[in-house]
């Protein structure tokens, strides 16, 4: 259904569509709810027997220097005044404390 939308309105942000979509879900009954269900769960068993040993490990956010929770990335674009000869690595090592 996103990949419709989006070609509909390719101007739509990502969380508009997101909102758009949760409402029609919740406006299903549990009835037409269920082969989306199956299908999860079908998928599910496909993931768990390619990757058995696979545990969801999120990694933790940066900080750039203003202190907001972004990625080195984000860090080079902030125009950080900080003493890094390599914005990207020396941020994530500065904001990790690496030396």
């Amino acid at each position: 259904q996103r990949a419709k939308i989006v070609k509909e309105k390719p101007s739509m942000h990502n969380a508009a569509i997101s909102k758009q979509l949760g409402s029609a879900w919740k406006q299903l009954s549990p009835e037409e709810r269920l082969p989306y269900t199956h299908r999860v769960s079908a998928l599910k068993r496909v993931h768990k027997q390619q990757y058995p040993d696979y545990k969801y490990r999120p990694r933790k956010t940066l900080q750039n220097c203003e202190g907001r929770g972004r990625g080195p990335r984000d860090h080079q674009k902030t125009g950080c005044q900080s003493a890094h000869t390599s914005p990207c690595l020396s941020s994530y090592r500065h904001h990790m404390h690496l030396p």
